[in-house]
């Protein structure tokens, strides 16, 4: 009867937690994300659609950790392909995970530790946000307390299975968070450590375990032919520049030195995975033009990073510390969009019971005063992966990783302060009362997320301003420079939206107070843009050109200067700051188009018609791209090729007179004088007073051999132009 009265309040917490859950998916089921996911969600709920629908034994590279979309894929094929399903059965690993914590924490501190850890994780807000987002962190961390819960047992007994158990979990959290990884030396240091010789003796089968869900994977990808890629937040370059909080960089990009035949120059990287995997291998080839693939460009910026780090090692380390600074830092995971949008809808997200500073620092309170040989792992856990997490980057979704361990100790903290009280040791119990709040009290202090809540309005201006609420976007840019005034994208976004509402005065001053506090040199591209579309070239180029001589790739810089030069007739000049568009860059639309109108005014038609080929393939849909290669191929006489290009875009644009007239033309030369005549006469019905139609149409009944119509259109288009030499020399030919 006692044993069954024990598991009342863990039964009691664990329904609490599920009931929370459901409350949130209930409050939320109206929004349009839940049906829609959207960026990380939508990449897995496709990802997930297609292993199960066309690749379900095999496995390919993706620069997300893969195990999720199995999970996910695991689900569809099992229930039915049902984001509401999912979302439920994350509610329920989430409710799982908080009883395996109790379970954990119980075995080696007791109850009342184990149910103020329980219902820490139970009430934790961002963890009941999580268990319904479409999103990798309620599995990593079920796994990973699953993985510790595990071990706790492998003391009680069957050690050598439940060592192998706890390996094949922290494995499959492996494969689903890479950082979680810092389990396993953690977990290894506590078996070795153990008293007992059988325990020591089950490190091996640690090892074992946690090597087979990894091993599986690289089997299906030597099976596929395929090699893994890492998420490049684990890459050389999230190691130079100033750090970076919630997956985005306290400064707008990194800036890294670049030696090599061009010169010595500063440089950014982006931190977006798929652009920093294109900047790591163009800025190797730049240095060392002798790099033919990814693996000479990794070792390449492998053996740049040691020598940096050596260079200044007190200035990375004081790096380490701001980003570490900011792992502790006051503010709740997930600081994004999401979790902003949400919480609007659920009163369960607003909960500030258990901040992540207040979590933190109870749980390092009661590591220091609780901690336990047989806790050693999950202390050494809970001090590591913050140091591991700020070698790289610092993100919310780590932090959701060490929240359950700092439940654990934070319930330990509490249990020592009732203990004492319990002892009548008032002294001792103050004493621990004090430090805690004196440990909240510095967490507080540490670095905040203001550059990633100035973001967040960002984005949500952004999505006003799509919707026409221009006012309400302009509040929110507002407030995110007031909170960030170093943040690029939000005067950007100011001086866009002022931009489109005719205020360029403005959209300048904006950009100007940027600039005197920031370096992004995105911000002066921006203000040459706007100096281009008020009608000031001169002024634009000049700016272009200074910020040139430090930031030779920026993004978008040569691509600007080559429109620049077009519009004043310099096609060479422009040809030639288009073409480092292209290599520094990348191949993109606007730069492979304004190339291929370069080229084609240089008369370089083959150079143009493989431009504009590549930016249609890009955007089959620009208007003027397929009407400028279509001249190019009428200008090599591949008639039946620019015909072809014209009738698709027309399908695009079917009211585009011009075009359709352009389209006239080239099934003429083409020898097809009949479909000619067909588009003619349809335009001729449109606008019959347009005498180059008439006088085109009357050309298309001469190659048809019907003269004496030809004549009475040449006539027609005489009469509507009385000065159309064209029609007039027509006409004394044909008399003749």
């Amino acid at each position: 009867m006692r044993s069954r009265s024990g598991w009342l309040v863990p039964a009691a917490i664990v329904a609490a937690a599920f009931a929370v859950r459901l409350i949130m998916l209930l409050q939320t089921r109206n929004l349009p994300i839940y049906y829609q996911p959207l960026l990380d969600a939508g990449f897995f709920h496709q990802w997930a659609e297609f292993k199960r629908s066309v690749t379900w034994g095999e496995a390919a590279p993706a620069f997300r950790e893969p195990a999720y979309a199995y999970f996910v894929a695991l689900v569809y094929t099992v229930f039915r392909e049902s984001l509401s399903i999912l979302r439920v059965i994350q509610c329920l690993l989430g409710s799982a995970s908080v009883l395996l914590l109790y379970a954990a924490t119980r075995k080696i501190y007791g109850r009342l530790a184990a149910t103020v850890a329980a219902v820490v994780l139970a009430l934790f807000s961002p963890a009941i946000f999580f268990s319904s987002e479409i999103n990798e962190t309620t599995l990593a961390v079920f796994l990973v307390i699953a993985s510790a819960y595990a071990l706790t047992r492998a003391g009680k007994g069957l050690p050598f299975f439940n060592a192998s158990l706890s390996g094949l979990l922290a494995g499959a959290a492996f494969l689903t968070r890479f950082v979680s990884v810092v389990a396993l030396p953690a977990w290894i240091l506590h078996l070795l450590l153990s008293r007992e010789p059988r325990l020591r003796k089950a490190t091996l089968m640690l090892l074992v375990g946690f090597a087979i869900v990894p091993l599986c994977y690289h089997v299906l990808l030597l099976k596929t032919d395929q090699r893994a890629y890492f998420p490049l937040r684990t890459s050389w370059h999230a190691l130079i520049g100033s750090g970076t909080t919630g997956g985005v960089t306290l400064e707008p990009e990194f800036e890294i030195s670049l030696g090599g035949s061009r010169g010595a120059y500063r440089a950014t990287a982006s931190t977006n995975r798929i652009e920093g995997r294109r900047d790591m291998l163009r800025f190797a080839i730049i240095e060392s033009p002798e790099i033919e693939s990814e693996t000479d460009a990794y070792r390449h910026w492998g053996d740049r990073a040691a020598e940096d780090l050596a260079s200044d090692p007190a200035g990375y380390f004081g790096v380490f510390l701001k980003k570490l600074g900011v792992f502790w830092g006051p503010a709740n995971p997930p600081s994004n969009l999401d979790m902003r949008y949400v919480a609007d809808f659920s009163f369960l997200l607003k909960n500030r019971l258990f901040s992540f500073a207040v979590v933190a620092a109870l749980g390092l309170l009661g590591l220091v005063a609780g901690v336990r040989r047989t806790s050693l792992g999950f202390a050494l856990y809970a001090l590591c992966l913050p140091l591991v997490a700020s070698v790289y980057l610092v993100s919310d979704i780590e932090k959701m990783l060490i929240v359950p361990f700092l439940a654990m100790f934070a319930g330990v903290a509490f249990a020592a302060i009732a203990k004492s009280i319990r002892r009548r040791k008032t002294m001792k119990a103050i004493g621990l009362v004090v430090a805690g709040i004196v440990l909240i009290a510095v967490f507080h202090q540490l670095p905040g997320r203001e550059l990633d809540r100035a973001r967040n309005l960002v984005v949500a201006g952004d999505a006003y301003a799509d919707a026409g609420i221009f006012d309400r976007a302009e509040r929110l840019y507002g407030e995110a420079i007031g909170l960030s005034p170093g943040l690029a994208d939000a005067s950007i976004s100011m001086a866009a939206l002022y931009a489109g509402a005719g205020k360029s005065s403005q959209a300048l001053e904006v950009l100007d107070r940027a600039i005197l506090k920031s370096k992004d040199p995105q911000l002066r591209v921006q203000r040459a843009e706007l100096l281009l579309m008020a009608g000031k070239p001169e002024e634009a180029m000049a700016g272009l050109r200074s910020l040139e001589k430090s930031y030779p790739y920026e993004t978008r810089l040569h691509q600007l200067m080559g429109h620049v030069l077009l519009g004043t007739d310099a096609v060479e000049e422009a040809a030639v700051e288009l073409q480092k568009e292209l290599d520094y860059v990348g191949r993109g639309f606007i730069t492979l188009s304004l190339m291929g109108d370069a080229a084609f005014r240089l008369g370089d038609y083959q150079h143009a018609a493989s431009s504009l080929e590549e930016a249609l393939a890009i955007n089959p849909y620009s208007v003027p791209a397929a009407s400028r290669l279509a001249d190019t191929y009428s200008k090599t006489g591949q008639y039946p090729r620019a015909c072809d290009v014209l009738g698709r875009i027309l399908t695009v644009d079917p009211g585009n007179i011009p075009l359709r007239f352009k389209l006239g033309v080239c099934l003429y030369r083409a020898d097809r004088p009949t479909d000619a005549l067909m588009h003619f006469k349809e335009l001729l019905k449109f606008d019959p007073t347009n005498a180059d139609i008439a006088l085109n149409m009357g050309t298309a009944y001469a190659a048809m051999d019907s003269v004496e119509k030809a004549i009475e259109m040449w006539e027609h288009a005489l009469a509507i132009d009385p000065e159309n030499e064209i029609a007039r020399d027509n006409l004394r030919a044909a008399r003749e």
